[in-house]
């Protein structure tokens, strides 16, 4: 699934062609939406956990 996103063996290393690769500091607050049965959620959990570590405010949907 990561390669049909980058598109090229090469892009996944980059830390920008993934949100959570690189340093997550300084970004706008972020809303992130999981489902029940995403198999991407843990993906969401991570990048929520590493956000909030970086004092990335993290608005909460309703």
């Amino acid at each position: 699934m990561n390669l049909l996103y980058a598109g090229s063996e090469d892009v996944p290393p980059d830390p920008y062609a993934f949100a959570g690769n690189g340093d997550v500091s300084g970004q706008p607050p972020v809303c992130i939406l999981n489902s029940d049965t995403d198999p991407l959620r843990a993906s969401g959990e991570a990048y929520a956990a590493q956000l909030a570590k970086a004092g990335v405010p993290l608005p909460v949907a309703a």
